[in-house]
């Protein structure tokens, strides 16, 4: 599922505290209770980039130009 599997929600929780004190906020119990879904999904996303295999040499694409189709003609489905 995630890179965290195996660890506790609590445990996620203090990650999330800790996370949170080293960017100066200090998070009260009721918002990490609200954060804890998301990190568990951002989490998940993470794992999905991490499973492309890409080479280390791979320039970024800083433009997306999807491919348009082509239209379908008469009597196709």
């Amino acid at each position: 599922m995630y890179m965290l599997r195996g660890v506790s929600d609590q445990e996620l929780k203090e990650i999330i505290r800790t996370l949170a004190r080293a960017a100066d906020l200090d998070l009260s119990d009721e918002r990490i209770e609200i954060v804890l879904p998301q990190f568990k999904t951002q989490m998940e996303w993470i794992e999905t980039l991490k499973s492309f295999r890409l080479p280390l040499e791979a320039e970024p694409a800083i433009v997306f130009q999807p491919k348009r189709r082509a239209p379908k003609k008469k009597g196709s489905r």
